[in-house]
């Protein structure tokens, strides 16, 4: 047990910032995710819009596919936005504190979900 007027040993300092560089990578790690997340959400939500909703008037309904191929388009800038964001952090980071989910592996899955809303909105032209 530490006593509050000794220093702690240098052992117990290595940890104990080793311990808060984990923290912070995991918190980067939620934030991106809850980006991804949130882009998923506007991209689902378009779809919605477009897909789902019908009118009896034509403006009406135009005005709801644009509003869908907007949510879909902001939802594709999303998550490359979550990417640049997680990609500043992390580089900030101490190199131990750079394990886990390597970098490549986020661009990848980043790049694949673009895609795939792309087309999604290809399609609904």
């Amino acid at each position: 047990m530490n006593h509050p007027l000794i220093p702690p040993s240098n052992g117990l300092e290595i940890e104990r910032n080793s311990l808060a560089q984990q923290r912070t990578k995991l918190a980067i790690e939620r934030t991106f995710l809850s980006w991804i997340r949130t882009g998923i959400t506007s991209i689902g939500l378009g779809l919605a819009i477009v897909r789902l909703l019908f009118f009896q008037n034509v403006l009406h309904e135009q005005l709801a596919h644009l509003a869908g191929k907007i949510l879909i388009g902001w939802g594709i800038s999303v998550f490359f936005l979550a990417l640049l964001s997680y990609y500043k952090t992390y580089r900030q980071l101490p190199l131990p504190a750079k394990q886990g989910i390597p970098f490549m592996g986020l661009v990848i899955a980043t790049l694949i979900l673009a895609i795939a809303s792309g087309i999604l909105l290809w399609i609904i032209l």
